[in-house]
């Protein structure tokens, strides 16, 4: 497989240059208080603040942080296939 550089750039220029956004709302106590707290040591339930957040925002946390895995994962096998094409010689135009 070959790779056309030029094609590569002019598509990637016509790219919206927009951050992925995450369509729903993230409670923010949940995902800058309480996970980090669960990453780095054992939580108890007296420790959060459970009028801090809504019932159904533990899974939209969840759902935040499967769709950021999913655009890891798509990022890393792109960067894969990209350092699998083999470089190729072609003739250049050198001025001297």
């Amino acid at each position: 497989m070959k790779l056309n550089l030029e094609t590569l750039i002019s598509q990637l220029r016509e790219v919206d240059e927009n951050e992925p956004r995450f369509d729903e709302e993230v409670n923010p106590y949940l995902l800058n208080t309480v996970v980090p707290m669960v990453l780095h040591e054992t939580l108890t339930l007296d420790q959060i603040d459970l009028d801090q957040f809504d019932e159904e925002d533990p899974l939209t946390v969840l759902r935040y942080f499967e769709w950021k895995n999913d655009l890891s994962r798509d990022m890393y096998r792109l960067n894969s296939r990209l350092c699998q094409i083999p470089p190729a010689c072609t003739k250049a135009r050198a001025f001297l």
